[in-house]
């Protein structure tokens, strides 16, 4: 068997921030089983500059902190807890700062181990009139993104003996139309990475 599992910009950004250990578990079967990943390219630089900027900000918000506490440190009653608080604060700047550093090694990885699908002039029409038409995932980049997935997938799905799109943006993508889309290419959809796991173990017959 061989699955094909393509993946959105919350995947990426999910990867990245630790949120579950189940985007790690994904990359593993990736490496090791008959699982290809595949993700637009859009999707890529929009997690890079989403990631760059949360962190960015997140410094930011520190280094605000640290100039309040300044103030507040000039007062002999709280000059120690200031001096204590200012350390930290200072060790998860240069924590920000690193992550900030690392984020294009991260989607690098990723995009190595995964087919990266192009953007092209045809899906950025697609898209266009996809958002101008009023059908779901209505956002113009959402719209782009699902009209690039759909193009992969008439392309390429008849290559696997099943395909899943994993989407983390439920709130915007679960949608009768959605679904037919993909019911064009036997894909299905799902919007957790548990049920996703799930879904790929049963058809890898892991």
């Amino acid at each position: 068997m061989s699955v094909l599992l393509i993946t959105e910009t919350n995947f990426p950004v999910g990867l990245f921030l630790g949120q579950s250990r189940d985007f790690d578990y994904l990359m593993r079967l990736v490496e090791t089983h008959p699982l290809t990943m595949a993700i637009p390219e859009f999707c890529l630089r929009e997690a890079r500059s989403s990631l760059r900027e949360r962190l960015r900000k997140g410094r930011e918000g520190l280094i605000e902190s640290r100039r309040l506490l300044r103030d507040i440190g000039r007062s002999e009653y709280a000059r120690e807890r200031v001096e204590a608080a200012t350390y930290l604060l200072i060790e998860l700047e240069e924590l920000l700062q690193a992550r900030i550093e690392s984020v294009s090694e991260t989607l690098d990885m990723m995009a190595d181990i995964s087919a990266v699908i192009p953007h092209s002039p045809a899906v950025h029409v697609r898209g266009r009139l996809r958002h101008i038409g009023g059908l779901p995932p209505f956002k113009e980049t959402d719209c782009e993104i699902f009209e690039c997935i759909l193009d992969f997938l008439r392309v390429n799905h008849n290559e696997y003996d099943a395909s899943i799109f994993l989407c983390l943006d439920q709130e915007d993508f679960d949608h009768d139309e959605i679904r037919y889309d993909l019911a064009e290419t036997d894909t299905r959809l799902s919007f957790s990475t548990g049920e996703c796991i799930a879904i790929v173990r049963r058809e890898l017959r892991m």
